[in-house]
């Protein structure tokens, strides 16, 4: 069930990257595409949350007794975000959506590999190399 979930988000993701960067286009500016885009979004899921009936946390007891940078994945999804709508028009669908996955498939080896976030440490075997050497070739073939 989570590789369907995994795939259905990818599917999802994919759709993203053109409507953001149409909306950049509209706007005339990516960062209010950007900032409208997370809005709607904060709102779904504002939503979504009060729905589900999920009780409340209190933020300063995750703020003293949590390491700093779980605060960081809003920032980083911005970036991400932001990112694409700036290359979608000039890259294309291909190219906007492949370079970003190179990216998360070489940090994925690099968090696993060496247990970054508090992760478990997952052996860096040949097989895994040869998996990401193969992606990483059909990821340029393409690209090209």
């Amino acid at each position: 069930m989570l590789y369907f979930i995994g795939l259905f988000a990818g599917f999802l993701l994919a759709n993203q990257s053109p409507i953001n960067a149409k909306l950049g286009f509209v706007l005339k500016s990516p960062l209010r595409s950007s900032l409208l885009s997370f809005t709607v979004g904060t709102f779904f899921l504002m939503l979504i949350y009060f729905v589900s009936g999920q009780q409340q946390v209190n933020l300063i007891n995750v703020a003293t007794n949590n390491p700093w940078w779980i605060w960081f994945g809003g920032l980083l999804g911005v970036i991400f975000l932001t990112s694409n709508i700036l290359m979608f028009p000039k890259l294309g669908a291909i190219q906007t959506i492949i370079l970003p996955i190179i990216g998360q498939v070489i940090m994925g080896v690099v968090i696993d590999t060496f247990g970054l976030f508090n992760m478990p440490i997952g052996t860096l075997t040949v097989t895994k190399v040869i998996g990401i050497l193969l992606l990483l070739g059909g990821i340029y073939v393409a690209c090209s």
